[in-house]
């Protein structure tokens, strides 16, 4: 089961994915973000959220302290489902510390979902 395509951006990162069931793709994802240690926050209509830290901390100690959240959003599409990994904006807290880590964990973490989807990065 390998994505057809990757469509990368600076912003997101999309992939169309085939021979998965949604069932079948959600649980995928729910492993690979609990490997990564975020923790399944909420789902809505083709929106997972998942979430790494705490944000407490974050609003209090700015960029000291670690909060991600990460929407991943899954579309039905003809021969699959296509889903896409937009950046987070959760870093605002942080400051210009904070917009970077947002950036970087959006790098690794897109970089980890290629490689757990089976495809290297290019």
């Amino acid at each position: 089961m390998k994505p057809l395509t990757n469509t990368s951006g600076k912003n997101q990162k999309v992939y169309h994915l085939n021979d998965y069931r949604l069932d079948e793709l959600e649980r995928n994802l729910d492993s690979f973000f609990f490997f990564e240690n975020y923790a399944f926050k909420s789902k809505q209509a083709g929106i997972r959220t998942y979430t790494k830290g705490d944000k407490t901390m974050r609003i209090l100690l700015r960029a000291l302290a670690t909060y991600f959240e990460q929407i991943v959003i899954i579309n039905k599409e003809e021969d699959g489902f296509s889903v896409c990994l937009p950046k987070g904006s959760v870093g605002i807290f942080g400051g210009l510390i904070g917009q970077r880590q947002v950036k970087k964990e959006f790098i690794r973490l897109g970089q980890a979902l290629e490689k757990h989807l089976g495809q290297a990065p290019y």
